[in-house]
């Protein structure tokens, strides 16, 4: 159960994903414009990078959060003697 309190607390004080958003923002920005021109990178463009880069962190830390799940509750269960759980997709 410490377990899963401490998986649960990770989740809450992860970066969220306009966070996650506006630091990709502030890091692209801080290219020299000049040399944003000549990558062909607009503001509109610029923006969509980063939210791009955002949604692909927050999916990873989504399949991470996921699989550390799958291994807590596998702990638990074999300590009450049940066998290994399996992750199963609903799209499968």
């Amino acid at each position: 159960m410490l377990r899963l309190f401490l998986f649960d607390l990770r989740r809450r004080f992860a970066a969220s994903e306009r966070s996650l958003r506006s630091a990709a923002i502030r890091d692209l920005a801080a290219i020299p414009a000049e040399l944003r021109a000549d990558m062909g990178l607009s503001d509109a463009r610029l923006v969509d990078h980063a939210d791009r880069q955002a949604r692909s962190l927050t999916a990873a830390r989504h399949a991470r959060n996921a699989q550390a799940l799958l291994d807590v509750l596998n702990r638990i269960a074999r300590k009450r003697g049940f066998p290994r759980l399996r992750w199963r997709s609903e799209e499968m």
